[in-house]
C-alpha cells in the first residue's frame, strides 16, 4: 500500500472508503512507522466525508 501511495502521492486523486474511523486507521494497519508513512500519505491534503448513517444491508430487514 506504501509503494502505491507513494506513486500517486501529490499526481493523482485516491479515493479511500472504511468502515473503521480514522483514530482507528493507525491500529489496524499495523502500527509503527509502517503505519506512519502510510496515514501521512493518506492525510496529507484529504478531504474527509463520514457519515453516521447505518448502511449496511446486513442490518435491514426482509420486508
Amino acid at each position: 500500500m506504501l509503494e502505491l501511495l507513494e506513486l500517486r502521492y501529490d499526481t493523482h486523486s485516491t479515493i479511500f472508503a472504511s468502515q473503521f474511523l480514522p483514530e482507528g486507521w493507525h491500529q489496524n494497519l499495523g502500527g509503527g512507522a509502517l503505519a506512519d508513512a502510510i496515514l501521512d500519505r493518506i492525510i496529507a491534503n484529504s478531504y474527509l466525508i463520514h457519515t453516521k448513517e447505518n448502511h449496511s444491508m446486513r442490518t435491514r430487514e426482509n420486508k
